[in-house]
Formats: structure tokens, C-alpha cells, sequence
């Protein structure tokens, strides 16, 4: 049933569009119902993809791209670098990326700025 649902859904150009639409639907009903049934088989399952992502650390390549991406955010949004010294912010950046080396104002407003530039 899935694979007529897709054809009529994508494939087949003579379908009315409200059939269309109609198997567009349900194969997205499918599809999150399926989801559902995963999460519910293992509830461990997020937790432990978490775990893992937290814990990575970041290549010295991901490190600069990372950094210049926050200099070039700050910069364009006339934000100050002095704002990436406030602890909460860093407390927040730690959050979102534990394995992030979060730089200092000096070091944005210094060497990623420069190095920018050029």
C-alpha cells in the first residue's frame, strides 16, 4: 500500500491533484507514526544520542570555521566583541557546543577580525 500511496503521491503525473495531496498526506501520517513507535520502543535512545554529541570534540578546523562564523556574526550585527567575555553568554555557548573553545573578546577583535580581513 506504501509504494502505491508514493507513486500517486510523486510519481504519476495523471493523478488529480487532490489525490495528490490526498496520499501526500498519508504517507506523512505513516512516516510519523513510525517515528512514534521508534521513540516508544527505546526511550534511552535520545538520551544516549545526547550523550554522544556532548561529549564530542571538535576538529581545529571546525574550531576556526566556528570561530569565524562568530566573528563574522558579531561584525555584521554590530554587536560588540566584549560580549563574548560575559559569562552567561559563554555559559550558553558552552550548552549549545560543549567541545567548542569559545575565544576570547580580544582574541575575535584581534587575530579572527584580522584574519578576516585579508
Amino acid at each position: 500500500m506504501a509504494t502505491f500511496k508514493f507513486h500517486i503521491a510523486r510519481k504519476c503525473p495523471n493523478a488529480p491533484m487532490e489525490a495528490q495531496l490526498f496520499y501526500f498526506k498519508e504517507l506523512t501520517k505513516d512516516d510519523e507514526n513510525q517515528s512514534n513507535k521508534k521513540r516508544k520502543a527505546d526511550p534511552k535512545n535520545k538520551e544516549d544520542i545526547l550523550k554522544y554529541v556532548e561529549n564530542r570534540e571538535i576538529s581545529s578546523k571546525r574550531q576556526d570555521y566556528l570561530e569565524n562564523g562568530m566573528c563574522r556574526a558579531f561584525a555584521c550585527a554590530g554587536v560588540s566583541f566584549n560580549v563574548a567575555g560575559n559569562e552567561i553568554f559563554r555559559a550558553w555557548l558552552q550548552d549549545l557546543r560543549p567541545g567548542f573553545d569559545i575565544p576570547s573578546p580580544k582574541t575575535l577583535a584581534e587575530r579572527i577580525f584580522n584574519k578576516q580581513l585579508v
